[in-house]
């Protein structure tokens, strides 16, 4: 993800920590997009160098992200 997406993510996350509590769900929710833009960027990082991956890497690596969802 662009720099810039980061960077309006924190800078949301911080706004709505002025006004609301850690706890308030807008807060919970604002934390969690800028976690998931972070993971992004750094798996991005991470892969550029790596050769193509075959599809049933991939979907090994996909059945680790899937793993963590709540059922």
């Amino acid at each position: 993800m662009p720099e810039s997406e980061a960077r309006y993510r924190r800078n949301r996350l911080g706004g709505l920590r002025r006004y609301h509590p850690e706890d308030h769900p807008k807060v919970v929710e604002a934390r969690r997009e800028l976690d998931v833009c972070n993971l992004a960027d750094h798996i991005a990082e991470v892969v550029a160098g790596w050769p193509p991956l075959t599809p049933a890497q991939i979907d090994r690596v996909a059945a680790l992200l899937r793993a963590g969802r709540p059922t």
